[in-house]
């Protein structure tokens, strides 16, 4: 699987994905199964910290729901989704 981020500030893995288009969904994957993977990532690696950024205004509807539900059962797992003005 690829990352456009893999870090360790502070001691503590953080991994994440860096989109140009504002959602997680490719061709053939839907935001939930891109989200799901992030989270098994996560869990298997045992990064403390996730990061999901887009240089568009806002992530869309679908993936935002979709990080949610991912990661809302893991709350050991810090979430952070930033846009183009938190950047």
């Amino acid at each position: 699987m690829e990352l456009d981020i893999c870090c360790i500030p502070d001691g503590k893995l953080c991994i994440g994905e860096a989109k140009s288009n504002g959602t997680l969904a490719s061709k053939g994957i839907s935001a939930g199964t891109a989200a799901a993977k992030y989270r098994d990532l996560a869990v298997r690696l045992g990064a403390t910290r996730v990061v999901f950024t887009t240089s568009t205004d806002a992530w869309d509807k679908p993936s935002e729901k979709a990080i949610d539900s991912a990661f809302g059962a893991l709350p050991h797992i810090q979430v952070s989704t930033w846009a183009a003005s938190d950047l």
